[in-house]
């Protein structure tokens, strides 16, 4: 008998082997369980919503520049008047001369400012006016035409440069 086999009978007697079974940690009692499942569909669920969020919502500049009312009654979604479209134009004159101005407001045409102040008292100031003026015209026949839509009373004037 060996000088162990000796220490260990005059201890308990019987001898121990270990065999190689060492206690195995499980990681329920380490609490090292993560619920991967539970965390996969938290991500998913998040990557779908940003998805939507970010393709559901338009553009600011694609967004409605004005306010509507919804219109209620007889009539209702029809307009009694139309935004009214000054257009000054101006001709070349075949003489070699300064280009002769004209003012078109639908088929009436005005050759001077007065005219012009005379055409506009009798339309509707609510809708308002859209002054367009062409390339062709001088900067004097634009501010002449914006000062007699003044002075006819209208309050929402739109400026278009172009023809």
């Amino acid at each position: 008998m060996s000088a162990t086999e000796a220490d260990r009978e005059q201890r308990g007697g019987a001898t121990e082997r270990h065999v190689g079974l060492r206690r195995r940690i499980k990681h329920e009692e380490a609490g090292l369980t993560l619920p991967l499942v539970a965390l996969l569909d938290v991500i998913f669920f998040m990557l779908l919503y940003f998805m939507a969020a970010g393709t559901l919502t338009p553009p600011e500049n694609e967004l409605p520049s004005t306010i509507t009312a919804e219109k209620r009654g007889p009539g209702a979604g029809t307009s009694d008047f139309t935004t009214q479209v000054l257009r000054v134009e101006a001709r070349p004159n075949p003489a070699g001369g300064p280009a002769t101005v004209s003012f078109r407001v639908g088929e009436r045409v005005a050759a001077s400012a007065p005219e012009l102040l005379a055409v506009l008292t009798a339309l509707p100031k609510g809708p308002g006016i859209i002054v367009k003026v062409a390339d062709e015209a001088t900067v004097d026949a634009a501010a002449a035409a914006l000062q007699v839509v003044q002075d006819a009373g209208f309050y929402k004037v739109s400026y278009v440069a172009g023809p």
